[in-house]
């Protein structure tokens, strides 16, 4: 028998790589850094992890690392804000380091990065987050409560505001904001649970108050429904809740329509309890108003906008279902 060896006088070689993650699972995550939507599709960072959910599928794929596409970001990174401008370019802000990217191919733009300072930003600041609204207008949310408009011209603040005069009602310190593809901003403030794979449905013809489905992202994960107003005033809603609000649809919408009695004396329907929802009816300049309480909020609506919540069961359910399938 032959043997041969080949190379005997060079040492085996081993190769180490630093681009390949540890398994996270995106659903067990407490919190997340950032979403960006682009086509279709949301991308979720956490650390140097990135994730792409396919919107319309309601599937992800990941983890990958954000430095296998774009290897000039530093190792040890923390990415605190992106967006994509309205020319298609992805801005990244990592620390006080400004890094324009083109897109698809994640290759550096030609005399980039900046400083933050270099873009017209007063020193020593971070950035909580920044977001491109559908009319082009790019804002940056830094130090918790101030804003600053950026010229996407010449890539330079155009000048400053308040967090509460640019965006009315916004609590302070958001730190994550995006814009999905129906044009509507959400923000979210620091808080362990981030809602991904969202639907909006105005309830109101001004969008005053709406309905919100999604996972919220915490472990474990799970689907909420969120009946939410323009204030930031919100209930949140289990699916077993809503089912069983759907079950009692009649009966509410029966006292809704109460009316005086025999001897003209308005007669109020007495509370409703539905798990840890408290349904109270009641009337505001003669018209009848439904108040839902929890332990933590309370949010007043009209009868159309209770008739409006209802008809939109065909369409929460199936959304329920297929979130809960991803």
């Amino acid at each position: 028998m032959e043997l041969k060896i080949q190379n005997q006088q060079q040492p085996p070689t081993i190769e180490i790589t630093t681009n390949i993650p540890t398994y996270v699972d995106l659903c067990t995550l407490q919190y997340v850094y950032m979403m960006l939507v682009l086509h279709h599709r949301i991308f979720v960072t956490y650390q140097r992890y990135v994730w792409s959910i396919d919107i319309n599928g309601a599937k992800y794929d990941g983890p990958h690392v954000l430095n296998s596409y774009m290897d000039f970001l530093p190792d040890n990174f923390s990415l605190s804000a992106a967006y994509q401008r309205p020319s298609g370019e992805l801005v990244l802000f990592v620390r006080d380091v400004v890094y324009m990217v083109e897109y698809p191919s994640f290759k550096l733009k030609e005399n980039w990065p900046k400083r933050l300072s270099s873009l017209g930003f007063p020193p020593n600041i971070f950035i909580n987050t920044v977001v491109n609204t559908n009319k082009g207008q790019t804002y940056a949310i830094f130090n918790n409560n101030d804003v600053a408009q950026i010229d996407e011209c010449n890539m330079g603040v155009r000048s400053y505001d308040s967090l509460q005069a640019v965006f009315l009602g916004i609590p302070s310190a958001p730190t994550l904001a995006f814009r999905y593809m129906d044009g509507n901003l959400h923000q979210i403030t620091h808080r362990p649970i981030v809602r991904i794979l969202e639907r909006r449905y105005p309830l109101t013809v001004t969008g005053y108050k709406y309905l919100n489905i999604g996972i919220n992202v915490k472990l474990p994960s799970y689907v909420t429904i969120i009946l939410r107003d323009s204030h930031g005033k919100e209930i949140q809603l289990s699916p077993v809740i809503w089912r069983e609000l759907l079950e009692q649809k009649h009966v509410i919408l029966s006292l809704l329509q109460y009316d005086e009695n025999n001897r003209g004396i308005r007669a109020t329907p007495s509370p409703m309890y539905v798990g840890n929802l408290t349904l109270r009816f009641g009337r505001i300049n003669n018209l009848p108003i439904l108040r839902l309480e929890t332990s933590t909020a309370r949010l007043s609506m009209s009868k159309s906008t209770v008739l409006n919540i209802f008809n939109l069961e065909y369409c929460v359910n199936r959304l329920i279902s297929s979130l809960r399938g991803c």
